[in-house]
């Protein structure tokens, strides 16, 4: 009986069995990593982040320079253009759509000078108001591209 005493003793004061041990280390390893991922997660979130604050900025700075430059009056040979340039080493591209113009006629903007009798391409009309597209493409970085579009209207001093 002593003997027997001994021995439960011995096992009450033992440590942790094998079988604890892998169940701890395998709580720690699946929280490891969700935390990873979770990291993970977010970097891609703030690249995308940085993207689109990026062609957002590009896109209202060129809005800002076209809207200072001067008004390009509508002719029937040589159509307008407000060129702009991004930053370089930026990454972001930026296209302007061609200019459409007022058509007080049908209350819309339209591709080509409105014709104020309707006959014909040849007497051309500049209502002295332009719509004018800017759209900014941010494709560095994440595998999507990040694009931000500003539309302005330029009118006429």
């Amino acid at each position: 009986m002593a003997r027997l005493g001994r021995w439960a003793g011995s096992r009450a004061e033992g440590g942790s069995t094998l079988i604890e041990l892998l169940v701890a280390i395998v709580i720690m390893g699946i929280a490891f990593v969700v935390i990873v991922g979770g990291i993970g997660t977010a970097i891609i979130g703030a690249d995308s982040q940085k993207q689109q604050a990026g062609a957002d900025v590009v896109a209202r700075s060129a809005a800002e320079a076209i809207t200072a430059q001067d008004y390009r009056p509508c002719t029937a040979t040589d159509p307008p253009d407000y060129p702009f340039t991004p930053p370089s080493g930026s990454g972001i591209d930026v296209t302007t759509t061609p200019v459409s113009y007022w058509n007080p006629g049908t209350n819309q903007f339209q591709p080509t000078c409105p014709d104020p009798d309707g006959m014909g391409p040849l007497p051309v009309a500049d209502t002295g108001l332009q719509l004018i597209t800017v759209k900014a493409t941010s494709s560095s970085g994440t595998k999507r591209p990040s694009e931000e579009t500003v539309k302005l209207v330029k009118r006429r001093p």
